[in-house]
């Protein structure tokens, strides 16, 4: 069990001994304090184990596909799998674009849906946490120009609108880029 301290490491709460997915969940686990939540590093496969949400299907045709996007961005940066009440609710990560500038990404599950509360407040914990332990002055968010709820969720979580990406997806649908600054 990992030990719940409030103690804050390094500039701008930053642990400067490691940068790596291991240290990033021993971070998120220290300063987490809903106990039916546990972040753990992402183990190959998790993402197989999520319930599908029909949103998601916009991104890849296949699940097969969805998940090995998910184990490249791995190799980007953290990647982080989130445990609610010993299930997997989502898998997410930070994808190195340059130093201190990431691309959050994340695929949840229909846990999503029945605790939208609970979902906003622990992405908010994330980005915002992850952010200062890997030192980022920018942190971004591409999502699928027709999915209007993952549009509003990146409002909700302050992420400022910086514009329509034309053509970007493979199959040539229009993305939206979203960033907050640090």
């Amino acid at each position: 069990m990992y030990s719940k301290t409030k103690e804050m490491r390094g500039k701008r709460g930053v642990s400067k001994t490691s940068q790596n997915p291991i240290g990033l969940v021993e971070f998120y686990n220290s300063l987490n304090k809903n106990e039916r939540i546990l972040y753990r590093e992402y183990q190959n496969d998790d993402a197989y184990y999520l319930d599908r949400r029909i949103a998601d299907t916009m991104y890849h045709v296949t699940y097969d596909e969805t998940v090995a996007n998910i184990e490249a961005l791995q190799m980007m940066g953290p990647a982080i799998t989130v445990l609610y009440d010993n299930q997997i609710a989502s898998c997410f990560g930070f994808a190195t674009v340059f130093p201190s500038v990431a691309e959050a990404w994340c695929l949840g599950s229909k846990i999503f849906n029945k605790h939208p509360v609970a979902t906003t407040r622990s992405a908010k914990f994330v980005l915002n946490y992850g952010a200062k332990y890997m030192a980022l002055h920018r942190l971004q968010v591409i999502v699928h120009n027709d999915n209007q709820v993952a549009k509003n969720w990146a409002s909700v979580l302050q992420f400022n609108y910086e514009g329509l990406m034309k053509q970007f997806g493979h199959d040539k649908s229009d993305y939206v880029m979203y960033a907050k600054y640090y």
